[in-house]
Parts: C-alpha cells; structure tokens; sequence
C-alpha cells in the first residue's frame, strides 16, 4: 500500500511492501547539500547496476529497505552538480540518522573530448574524440607561469601548430564537427593562421577535408601540411602559399600508403612520416622518409614517426618505435636516444626545435597531477642529450610546443580551464 504523509508543508509518500505478516523496515530522510540544487541518484545495494533520480537538493524521501535476506540492506545516494565534484554517501538500513547534508567541493578535475587525427587500417584516415583529463586551474603549480592568447570553441580541438619565420603568425589546424549541405554531422580539419598577440584569426584553407600537423617552409612563404584532398581515407603531403590566394599544390601523394606529419627547414628538406599499405594484409609500421634536400628523392630512413627537421636542416629529431625520442643526421644514420624514462600509453610526443638548433620541446606524460595521475606536459632536453626539464605542471593535457624565433616564448595547446586553447610561457633560461 502507499502511504502519503505531510511534514512542514513537504508531501512524502512512502510505499510499503509487505513480505508476509511484516512490512519491509523504511527510513524517512531529509537531504539537503551546500550548495542546494545538486541532483541526487540512488541506487539500491542488491538490485543491479539500476539507478533512480529522487530529485534536487533539498528533499525529502522514504526509502524501503529489505527484511532479513530480502532486498536492499543499503543504498548509494549520489549528488551531482555542474561546476562541483561529484559525492557519493552511503545510507544504511540500521542507522538512525534523520538528515544527510552533503557539502560539495568545487570541481577541480574534468574528462573532457579533445579530436586527435587516427591513422589506422581500420578506420582510414578520422578524426576520432578522446576522453583526456583537464584542470579548472590555469595556473601552473610550480615552473613557468602561462598566459594564454585565445581560446577556441567546443568541438574543437587544435590538430598540429606551426610559428612564422618572422614570429609574428601561427598557424595551427583546427578539427571540429560541423554539419554537411545535407545536415549530416561529420568531422572536418582546416588550417587557421592568428598572431603571435593573440588577434587577428583568418583561415587559410576551407572545405569538407582534414587538414593537419601545418609546418612553415623556412622563408615563410608556404605551408605544408598533410590532408586527404586527393583519398579520402589516406593523408598525402601538400603545400599553399602564406602570402596569396592561389591553388594547393601536392608534394608527395602515395596510392600504396599514408603520408603525414611533415616539417620543413633550410635548404628544402621535407621530413614526414610514411605508413605503408599492403594489399590484403596489415599496414606496416610507420617510416621516416625525407623529400628533397640534397638527397632530392624520396629517401626512407628508418622507423619511427613525428619527425621533425632541426633549422639547419641537418638533423632530424622523431618519436621511436619505442615511444622515446631520438634525433640523428638527416641522413638516417647512427640516430641518439634522448629520453629512457618510462612510457604511458602514448609515449613522447610531437618534437620541435629551438630556433639556434641545441634544444627540443616535447610533449611528454612522464608528469603526474596534483591527484598522482599522469598527464602530458611541455618538457625541453639539450638536442645533444641531458637530463630533461618539465616546464608545464598544469593536470590539464599540454601538447604541440613550437619556439619562437627569438627563443623568448614557447607556444603549446591546452585544455587548461576545460576548454582548449593556445597558451604561452617564457622559454627557460637554461643557457
């Protein structure tokens, strides 16, 4: 039978459940939290993975427990509210407790989406969502304070960042969902350029493609950047003009494989990374090949990926097979390891050089977070080797660290706030 009963002008009804003789034992309970309005779910002990929604903040409400053997002897009431941790009490059937009053701590930590382009032989060429952890913090906790230039919408995520030869411009690749001349959603990826002060944003090239991971030719007059303008399910190398409007011209372009994140530098030379495709059978692992430059051809080099050709256009500094970072001559040979720490998931990621040639920045999740979890963060190691240094201590999830030509700042991405921007610290003065 159900019970409806009215304590200070609040209706509570309570349902009965009889098992034989005796009626199942129920407590009557307020609920309140700090601050009000926190939505709370509860989920009985022994029935599953079932949850119910009893309302808002503050309430009142009957619940049923289960005789001897019989029904839930607990349940767990979770209070949820935006901008606040979520808590999780647990009410007894043997207590006596009249009220629960939670108090809430203001979120700190967030999983949020962020796009990252997959090559894959399952899915082709995508841009795929991936759960990373973000802090409300913008500051750093300790190292290089941060100051950030812009921020960009949801949706959206930063594919590969570049800085112009004259400092003034970066150009970055920005992946987001949009809607088709149908109205279907889909996932696109165009280049965007804004100054190094934060302003001024412009596109630079358009379209239903994925355009990603731009370099800057070493006078500043073209882009380079990987896309799938020609296959749809593959990335090749393609190049356009920073000055002018004019047409997308195709440097390497494969029918046997992928290529993608390319660097440029002096003298011409082109490092990417190349991802064999064998008909009926698995893709190879991803290879550092070279175009022009004094070698001229497309030269294969080793394995590995991110590669990323120092100014002078003599060495090459990539992510191994192993996740760790290496540079060697541009010529492949007698490559160095930089980094033998522990690898995460991912392992290093996405090097670039200092402008004079004697360090790299990287992304590395060797760091962890105020609450021990390890995420990525900006670190900076000699290019000859040494120990290396963490410059970003923000829990957020930090990548894509470009110097900019007067080695004063380096540039990254950060989801820092919840919400992915570009962000900037002074370079270290390591000298």
């Amino acid at each position: 039978m159900v019970m409806t009963r009215i304590f200070s002008g609040i209706l509570i009804v309570s349902a009965v459940v009889l098992f034989g003789a005796c009626a199942a034992p129920t407590r009557t309970i307020r609920i309140g939290s700090t601050p009000t309005g926190a939505d709370v779910r509860s989920t009985p002990e022994r029935q599953g993975p079932r949850d119910f929604l009893l309302g808002q903040t503050p309430l009142v409400h009957t619940f049923v427990f289960g005789g001897d053997g019989d029904g839930p002897a607990t349940y767990n009431l979770e209070f949820k509210k935006p901008g606040f941790e979520p808590k999780t009490v647990v009410v007894k059937r043997d207590e006596t407790a009249a009220a629960i009053d939670v108090t809430l701590d203001r979120e700190m930590v967030r999983d949020v989406e962020k796009l990252v382009v997959v090559v894959s032989d399952e899915r082709g060429y995508t841009l795929e969502r991936r759960t990373v952890r973000a802090w409300v913090e913008d500051i750093e906790r300790e190292g290089l304070a941060a100051s950030n230039l812009v921020r960009i919408g949801d949706n959206q995520s930063v594919l590969g960042m570049t800085v112009a030869p004259d400092g003034n411009v970066l150009y970055f690749a920005l992946g987001e969902q949009v809607k088709d001349e149908r109205g279907r959603e889909r996932m696109v990826a165009n280049l965007r350029a804004i100054t190094a002060t934060g302003g001024g944003l412009t596109q630079v090239t358009s379209g239903q493609w994925l355009d990603a991971s731009p370099t800057v030719s070493s006078d500043g007059q073209f882009l380079v950047f990987n896309s799938n303008r020609i296959q749809l399910d593959r990335p090749d190398i393609f190049r356009i003009s920073t000055a002018k409007t004019g047409g997308i011209a195709v440097l390497r372009q494969t029918s046997d494989g992928a290529n993608y994140q390319p660097s440029t530098a002096a003298g011409g030379v082109i490092a990417f990374t190349y991802k064999p495709r064998y008909q009926g059978r698995p893709s190879g692992e991803a290879q550092i090949w070279t175009l022009g430059g004094e070698a001229g051809y497309p030269t294969q080099l080793r394995g590995g990926s991110m590669p990323a050709v120092s100014p002078s256009g003599r060495e090459i500094a990539f992510v191994g097979d192993d996740k760790q970072l290496w540079v060697m001559p541009v010529g492949g040979q007698n490559p160095v390891q930089l980094t033998s720490d522990a690898i995460g998931k991912d392992g290093k990621r996405n090097p670039a050089w200092s402008p004079d040639g004697r360090y790299i920045v990287f992304a590395s999740d060797v760091g962890r977070d105020g609450r021990n979890v390890a995420n990525y963060d900006i670190w900076l190691i000699p290019a000859r080797g040494g120990v290396p240094q963490q410059l970003t201590t923000n829990g957020s999830d930090d990548d894509f660290p470009v110097v900019s030509p007067d080695r004063k700042h380096i540039y990254f991405v950060s989801n820092r706030g919840f919400r992915e921007g570009i962000w900037r610290i002074p370079f270290p003065k390591a000298d």
